[in-house]
């Protein structure tokens, strides 16, 4: 019983202890990005997002903040439980198309500056480092 009870805490330890294998540990974390084009076409709006702890995402698009999880491990990508504030504006097309988009990417690649959101069919929201 006692052997059960030390291994059991042992792989609860080691779960708990796990490093960060998401964006905030993968050069992404200690900065925010702001959204220079998608599909290649310059995204005339302005949109960021950030990576300010394991698991969270912060940013705005357009119009409104939002916060989301990004839970799967570097490099693949997907937001959940996805909360955006209500405010309506001029550029709202541009969120709407934003948000879209956010939700179809699949995989991610931080480059120095760069930060590239893209899909396994080729569509991708390229990113830069914000300046401080």
């Amino acid at each position: 019983m006692a052997l059960a009870l030390s291994v059991v805490l042992s792989i609860v330890g080691f779960l708990n202890s796990r490093p960060d294998e998401t964006l905030s540990a993968y050069g992404a974390g200690a900065q925010e990005w702001q959204l220079q084009s998608i599909n290649g076409t310059d995204f005339a709006a302005r949109a960021t997002i950030a990576f300010p702890k394991e698991g969270r995402i912060t940013g705005r698009a357009p119009c409104n903040t939002y916060t989301a999880a990004q839970k799967i491990p570097y490099p693949w990508f997907e937001i959940s439980d996805l909360a955006i504030t209500k405010m309506a504006c001029k550029d709202m097309a541009s969120e709407v198309a934003f948000f879209q988009m956010l939700g179809k990417m699949a995989l991610v690649e931080v480059l120095d500056d760069l930060l590239v959101l893209s899909t396994e069919t080729g569509e991708e929201m390229v990113f830069t480092a914000a300046a401080p």
